[in-house]
């Protein structure tokens, strides 16, 4: 009987450890099998900018609004987002926080009052990293600017560094 529990163990045991070695191989990699990477390093000197994100309601109380904040170079990856001067839009816009490093975000916020400004305002700051020397050209798109008694027509959006 110790006998048969003895060469029961020893097969468990000779599995067991033929099992690691198979897992070992399985996560080794050929060395021939290696690819050359794709990603790339960025190019040139890291720099921290702030941008100021402005919208004109044209005159209407502004209760929310939505802008699309892009960077089609890729050199400027944003890192931070908060809210603007008036007390209506004093809290961070709301965005995806992911979108952050994909090159462009949605931002938007609103008014559950509806009285905000009706005049231009500072409704955001953008914190961004800028890779090289050069400011990227962005392209900002007002999607949705709206008064309590629905879209405005013609509002605009700007950044301002």
């Amino acid at each position: 009987m110790t006998r048969s529990l003895f060469l029961s163990a020893a097969l468990v045991l000779a599995a067991l450890i033929s099992l690691g070695a198979a897992q070992v191989t399985a996560v080794r990699q050929d060395p021939a099998d290696t690819k050359e990477s794709t990603v790339e390093e960025p190019q040139g000197p890291l720099r921290f900018v702030t941008y100021e994100l402005f919208v004109n309601p044209m005159d209407s109380p502004l209760a929310a609004w939505q802008v699309r904040f892009e960077d089609p170079t890729g050199a400027a990856k944003l890192v931070g987002v908060e809210g603007g001067d008036d007390a209506s839009f004093r809290d961070a816009p709301f965005y995806d926080p992911k979108a952050l490093q994909g090159g462009a975000v949605v931002l938007a916020a609103f008014d559950p009052e509806g009285a905000g400004p009706s005049t231009e305002t500072l409704v955001a700051r953008v914190h961004l990293v800028i890779t090289g020397d050069q400011d990227p050209e962005f392209i900002l798109t007002a999607e949705v600017v709206a008064s309590p008694d629905g879209p405005i027509q013609g509002a605009t959006a700007r950044l301002a560094r």
